[in-house]
């Protein structure tokens, strides 16, 4: 195999060895999602003292899942999301993981380490995850709701890349974490039509607990089980 063909590694360690038959290879798909946030990377909203950016998302997390999926730009997210250590589904990728081997690419390592637990031990597929912190919020949201669908106006800082993503609203009639279904303004989304209520403080992120966030790149692979006296080591390098 021609070296530096694979963008994307994924192995099991044990004590430091690679455990035989657990090392997978081979190239990701970037979805429509993700060519959509690198299209809003390029340029500046606006041009002054203090520029605006069309987005601040940077990649940020891994999701990992245990279902199949043919490796397709279509792709919006894992198919069967798999929690770590029984809570969130979202595994961070530390700033110590990253590197430019090249002057064209950039490389995240990440380890989960043999205390790390996936659900159901299994893992076939894994997500590249964009966001920011802090999350944006505000305090002037209106929700109506007409015809099943639900509007939220009154926001600030809305695109494209928000939906898939929650609003969490914290106050009013009805609050809690509802998934942006659609974009339709700096200001205007309409969301999950079970988040109709009122309320006006909100916060637009990912939710920790939801299996399906949107994913910009993506990567089946064969089945590995992860047992305890494993450490899984991912490799996930962009070339561009």
């Amino acid at each position: 195999m021609q070296k530096g063909w694979a963008n994307f590694t994924a192995k099991f360690r044990e004590r430091g060895k690679i455990v035989r038959g657990s090392y997978r290879e081979g190239h990701n798909v970037f979805t429509y999602y993700g060519r959509s946030w690198l299209s809003r990377l390029i340029l500046w909203k606006t041009l002054s003292s203090t520029d605006l950016q069309f987005t601040d998302f940077r990649v940020r997390w891994l999701i990992f899942g245990a279902g199949y999926q043919t490796e397709d730009r279509s792709v919006l997210s894992v198919q069967d999301g798999r929690q770590i250590n029984g809570g969130s589904y979202l595994w961070p990728l530390a700033s110590s993981g990253f590197s430019f081997p090249t002057a064209s690419s950039v490389k995240f390592s990440t380890v989960l380490a043999t205390t790390d637990s996936i659900g159901g031990n299994l893992v076939s597929e894994v997500g590249l995850i964009v966001d920011r912190r802090p999350a944006l919020s505000g305090t002037s949201a209106t929700i109506t709701s007409m015809g099943g669908v639900t509007t939220v106006s009154g926001l600030t800082g809305m695109t494209p890349l928000s939906v898939g993503r929650f609003l969490n609203v914290t106050n009013g009639s009805n609050p809690g974490w509802f998934r942006i279904l659609t974009w339709q303004s700096d200001s205007i989304v309409t969301i999950d039509p079970l988040g109709a209520g009122t309320g006006t403080n909100w916060t637009e992120s990912l939710y920790s607990a939801d299996r399906t966030p949107p994913v910009v790149a993506y990567k089946s692979f064969e089945k590995m089980t992860k047992l305890s006296s494993f450490e899984l080591e991912i490799e996930w390098e962009l070339k561009f």
